[in-house]
């Protein structure tokens, strides 16, 4: 996965953030067969200034990339 470097955030200005992450209910479910359920948390980057999530990402990409459908 790429490193993404947030500087700023786009709303305020601010420079400082925090990482929360969004869990249990809030899981992204995606179902390739009806057998294989893959899940993931999100996370979340806020600033903490105004509280604006500025990114949302899975940190466990690999597990819903096909490798077998990649160029």
């Amino acid at each position: 996965m790429k490193k993404i470097k947030i500087t700023e955030c786009p709303f305020c200005g601010g420079k400082k953030f925090f990482t929360v992450c969004q869990g249990l209910y809030g899981r992204v479910y995606w179902v390739k067969s009806p057998l294989k359920i893959k899940t993931a948390d999100l996370y979340h980057r806020v600033c903490c200034q105004c509280g604006s999530v500025v990114r949302s990402y899975l940190k466990e990409i690999d597990k819903f990339i096909d490798k077998t459908n990649q160029r």
